[in-house]
């Protein structure tokens, strides 16, 4: 009788243990649909290691440690799953991909991602912007500048400025708040010539920052003109306006932008009285971050720009480098 019970036991071991596997299941599924990801992930780990070839476990498992900070584990367990035909695995996958600068790779994720979306008569409109995001991070990897760093220093957001060892022939660095003596308005930069009656400077308006410029008039600024030809559905910040009083740097997340803000160039066009199409300048200055505040001290030959690559929430790396007379480009690989 015992010997029947043992047996009759030891055959429900694996029902048990297949229904706690699904319960397990199910409520990790939840909580991944919740966007809870940090909370799904230890069931998925497990579910990994029990099936390690099942492409759903896989992708929920690779898709967790993508979302909880761990991209860089991920790779694995969402390739597998693209394998297996697991459509989103392939959205993940190019996301991964254009985080790392592997742009061609992230293009072909979309474009599969794009075919089994299709096929399942799903949309694809919110993604567009992605895969263009992928498109230009591929051709800036055609022509990035050869530039020579001579220093970095990595400081606090919000003195970053005090980096900027600039001659005063090159001119001023000074928050909006400080050089009107504001308080709580947004990160406003302004920068001053070296004669001091003329000033370029950021400020919000209608929830997006715009450029402006203002001329001294006997002892008070005149009212600000907006930059006009820069964009208008975008945030553009941090300008600085060369000695020729015609080429402007500045920063904008409009829909060339590779990161969140990338430093763009673009010069007055006195004729038709307005700036003409800026142009990204492209990599190594500007990345999948937000790159932004370049100056170019045309006296000391010196150039500096700031970055928040690959640091935590409040810190930024302020890059110094000797601008290049030419345009030498690197070779691709």
């Amino acid at each position: 009788m015992k010997l029947y019970r043992y047996l009759l036991l030891l055959g429900c071991l694996p029902l048990i243990a297949l229904t706690a596997s699904g319960q397990s299941q199910e409520q990790a599924k939840r909580l991944f649909n919740d966007g809870k990801y940090a909370e799904a992930k230890p069931a998925f780990q497990k579910l990994v290691k029990r099936y390690p070839k099942n492409g759903s476990y896989n992708y929920w498992y690779g898709a967790c440690l993508y979302e909880t900070g761990e991209a860089d584990k991920c790779l694995p367990y969402l390739e597998l799953a693209a394998e297996r035909d697991v459509r989103e695995a392939n959205r993940y996958l190019a996301m991964y991909y254009s985080d790392n600068y592997q742009f061609e790779e992230s293009e072909e994720s979309w474009e599969t991602y794009f075919e089994l979306m299709e096929k399942a008569k799903k949309p694809t409109d919110a993604y567009q912007a992605a895969y263009d995001y992928a498109s230009l991070g591929r051709q800036m990897m055609r022509s990035v500048k050869d530039i020579t760093i001579v220093d970095s220093v990595i400081v606090d957001k919000n003195i970053f400025l005090n980096a900027y060892n600039m001659s005063k022939e090159a001119g001023s660095l000074t928050t909006f708040n400080q050089f009107f003596n504001q308080k709580n308005q947004p990160e406003g930069i302004v920068y001053q010539t070296e004669t001091k009656n003329k000033i370029y400077y950021s400020s919000a308006t209608d929830g997006k920052m715009h450029l402006y410029t203002s001329d001294m008039l006997t002892d008070k600024w005149e009212n600000g003109k907006l930059l006009k030809g820069l964009g208008e559905n975008c945030n553009n910040n941090y300008p600085y306006i060369l000695s020729d009083g015609a080429t402007l740097y500045f920063a904008s997340d409009g829909s060339e932008s590779l990161g969140g803000y990338d430093i763009f160039i673009t010069r007055y066009n006195s004729e038709r009285n307005q700036f003409l199409r800026p142009e990204n300048i492209g990599m190594p200055f500007n990345s999948p971050a937000n790159d932004y505040m370049l100056v170019i001290d045309e006296f000391n030959t010196l150039g500096w720009f700031a970055s928040d690559r690959n640091q935590p929430e409040g810190k930024v790396c302020i890059y110094t480098f000797i601008p290049n007379e030419g345009n030498t480009t690197l070779d691709e690989e």
